[in-house]
């Protein structure tokens, strides 16, 4: 070989050594990578689908009555997945964990929709039982980055979450989303704008991060202090002899729905109950006016349950109407006599 063709293999394996070192390393494939099938249960339930691509990019579909919804997001390589979507003027989210269990991956967490109606979705074989995070109801703290200010937080029983950003600059911005095993993922939208917040949350506070439109920043929270109670208020009595006085039945909907039954003692108090098919029965508490003028009260998961409304008399018959609300949940009532 002459020395002309010797340099040349020489300068063509440094040029391929070199070309091999400048190029990055091959990804790593998402170890949650394949397609899960199983179920979602609460106000509404169905089939369950997930799909993690290499690249972590997940893909969920909702199935119920014969109608899917899709919701797409990230899966991280330590198994928290979060996704939103929509159908419609219907937003949803969902977030969660997946794992591996004996081999085989399993998973759980929790999905809402801007409607209210919310509940839970596994995947694979039921999950081994992982001890529940410990949450308070309410939060409060601050939030730092190119703007900065408070934020009020509230977590429900079931782990919906809501959460409210306020600056001076932007206002009050609501984010709303869900609590699995100690993460939170939360999403909104400000003027065309998606805002988003990620954390960690437990008993004794949560901190994490916020971002919209390229801007970041971080948040903490604490448990709010408990608000000092009320001194108790004598209830309005309603005159003897009340014209709407009796037994009654009807029906409520809205963000929940179900049956309602309602008596109404001569004295104008009131007592009845609301029954929703997975909360159960509501009771409550209140007055019905010479008027008509009906103000009802009640708990339901630590929440305050109010029911407003009037009583009527046409062609003789008694009935009413009116609305109710608990939360950020809302809707409408009526009743009229029991047969």
């Amino acid at each position: 070989m002459s020395r002309i063709a010797l340099a040349v293999v020489l300068l063509l394996a440094v040029g391929a050594a070199a070309y091999a070192a400048d190029q990055p390393p091959a990804a790593v494939p998402n170890p949650f990578a394949g397609t899960y099938s199983g179920a979602f249960a609460g106000d509404i339930s169905g089939d369950w689908t997930l799909q993690v691509a290499a690249d972590g990019t997940a893909t969920g579909t909702a199935t119920s009555s014969g109608q899917s919804v899709t919701l797409k997001g990230q899966a991280a390589a330590t198994g928290e997945v979060w996704m939103s979507g929509s159908e419609g003027a219907q937003m949803g989210l969902a977030a969660g964990l997946l794992r591996k269990v004996d081999g085989q991956v399993v998973g759980n967490g929790a999905w809402i929709v801007s409607q209210g109606m919310k509940g839970t979705w596994t995947l694979g074989k039921p999950p081994a039982a992982v001890a529940p995070v410990q949450v308070a109801a309410l939060y409060e703290g601050t939030f730092t980055g190119i703007v900065s200010g408070t934020v009020a937080m509230k977590v429900a029983p079931e782990g919906a979450v809501e959460a409210i950003f306020t600056s001076s600059e932007a206002g009050p911005v609501t984010v709303k989303g869900a609590l699995a095993n100690g993460q939170v993922s939360l999403t909104g939208n400000v003027e065309g704008t998606e805002v988003t917040a990620k954390g960690t949350l437990n008993k004794d506070g949560g901190s994490g991060t916020w971002e919209a439109s390229g801007y970041n920043g971080e948040w903490t929270v604490k448990p709010a202090a408990p608000a000092p109670a009320a001194a108790p208020q004598a209830a309005p009595v309603a005159p003897a002899g009340n014209a709407f006085a009796g037994s009654y039945t009807g029906t409520f909907d809205g963000a929940g729905e179900g049956t309602v039954s309602l008596k109404v003692a001569a004295d104008g108090t009131a007592e009845g109950t609301f029954t929703h098919p997975q909360v159960g029965g509501i009771a409550v508490k209140g007055t019905v006016g010479a008027d008509g003028k009906t103000s009802l009260t009640g708990t339901v998961m630590g929440q305050e349950f109010t029911a407003t409304g009037a009583f009527n008399c046409e062609n003789g018959v008694n009935s009413a109407t009116g609305d109710w609300s608990a939360a950020s949940y809302s809707g409408t009532w009526k009743v009229s006599p029991a047969k």
